[in-house]
């Protein structure tokens, strides 16, 4: 199955195909629930599930510390490097006690992103700034999207 753009450049080809391959299974007025590293773009991974027949809602949002960044971020850095205007996005270690913050106010999902976004925007960096950031040592972290997919009525795919 090939994977449509700008997916496959985001690296997001297994939850393409997973999308499409649960479909046949899910029931009317159901859904999928995904977890995506918030290191693409929040549109790429809104249209993902648009372009699979679901309609998407983001249930829950956080920022975590990147774990393993050593083995894991060069992997995003070589694709930025490769494919001319793909970014990725993680931010600097501060962004975990901004949104851990926001949370202790109540909110969740796509209102508690909402609200930190401004604030996110100063603690952004690129794969290839947050490599740099790993080798020199200091901690780096990207958001952790959970999107629940409902099938959409009129989805023929």
């Amino acid at each position: 199955m090939s994977v449509p753009e700008p997916f496959g450049r985001h690296l997001l080809a297994l939850h393409y195909r997973l999308l499409r391959d649960v479909r046949p299974q899910v029931r009317d007025r159901g859904g999928v629930l995904t977890a995506i590293g918030g290191r693409v773009p929040d549109e790429v991974a809104f249209g993902l599930h648009r372009a699979c027949g679901y309609v998407p809602e983001l249930v829950a949002y956080d920022v975590k510390l990147q774990s393993e960044p050593r083995l894991v971020v060069p992997g995003y850095s070589h694709v930025e490097e490769q494919h001319s205007g793909v970014e990725f996005r993680f931010y600097a270690a501060e962004a975990v006690l901004l949104v851990t913050d926001a949370k202790r106010s109540g909110l969740e999902g796509q209102a508690l992103a909402d609200a930190v976004a401004p604030a996110l925007l100063n603690l952004t960096l690129t794969a290839r700034e947050a490599e740099r950031r790993s080798q020199q040592g200091h901690p780096v972290a990207h958001s952790v999207l959970m999107i629940f997919g409902q099938l959409a009525a009129s989805a023929a795919l």
